[in-house]
């Protein structure tokens, strides 16, 4: 028997940049591969805001007109190549009941201001009858979402360097300590590792904390793990928020900097 259709579903959790240029993009490239099938197909958008409401239309100028104000922010957007010819029983059929459609593109963002169980993620599907269409027009939209994912966060090691200056300054203080000195006053053994302790135990309920309830927005925000949709007032909040994280960033490496010579200077001090 031969198969009835055929087709890629593929789901990504990655962070985006979804720019005006990347969905006028995908918008030709769904226009001209309908021209290429018999069945007359449109594309259409189904858009979610942060304010639980969502609307839906095949103008790209309306959605892209959309002001995209925080607190009704746009945080999902639906894509989808559908079939013009609908039930007379149900004309919404075609978009409502999407995962009917011959090709479907999600793109989810999780809110900002508040955790959200919804995870990010970017997905996309297609599925014909007729293969060659489907998997050729797979080729072409997968790297233009692909190249969405330019997000560029803070690194790991970047939050190292907090405690790495703790460690230096343990690391002085042991060797500066007389341990053997029968008339000190200072159980130093014990003051580095109670200074040890509380430096570790909120780390490890943070740690904990974000396993069982998941990161806190405002730390993805802050670290630059966010998805944006990058029209309306987020252009300027998001660029606002990608130069805080860059301060910090620097401000973080030049205190670690000046902490790393001044522990050297005061090693050379003591000698």
């Amino acid at each position: 028997m031969n198969n009835l259709e055929a087709g890629i579903a593929r789901r990504y959790k990655s962070y985006f940049i979804l720019e005006e240029s990347s969905l006028r993009k995908m918008q030709a490239i769904l226009e001209k591969a309908a021209k290429e099938i018999t069945e007359p197909h449109s594309v259409m958008f189904r858009v979610y805001r942060n304010d639980s409401r969502f609307y839906e239309t095949c103008e790209i100028e309306e959605l892209l007109n959309d002001p995209n104000i925080t607190g009704r922010e746009i945080n999902e957007i639906l894509i989808a190549l559908v079939s013009e010819n609908t039930s007379a029983d149900n004309p919404q059929e075609k978009f409502h009941d999407k995962f009917n459609a011959s090709v479907v593109i999600i793109f989810r963002a999780t809110s900002r201001t508040e955790i959200s169980d919804r995870e990010n993620l970017v997905y996309f599907s297609i599925s014909y009858k007729d293969k060659n269409w489907a998997l050729l027009l797979a080729d072409e939209i997968e790297p233009q979402i692909i190249r969405t994912f330019k997000i560029k966060s803070l690194p790991k090691w970047t939050f190292l360097l907090f405690v790495i200056p703790f460690i230096l300054f343990g690391i002085e203080v042991f060797k500066w300590a007389d341990f053997d000195s029968e008339t000190s006053t200072i159980n130093y053994r014990r003051l580095i590792i109670d200074v040890l302790l509380l430096l570790i135990f909120p780390i490890f309920i943070a740690f904990i904390a974000t396993k069982v309830f998941g990161k806190p927005n405002w730390y993805l925000s802050f670290k630059g793990e966010e998805s944006v949709f990058f029209w309306g007032d987020q252009v300027h909040y998001f660029n606002e928020r990608q130069k805080l994280r860059n301060n910090i960033f620097w401000g973080i490496l030049v205190a670690f900097v000046v902490s790393v010579l001044a522990s050297a200077f005061w090693s050379l001090y003591q000698r």
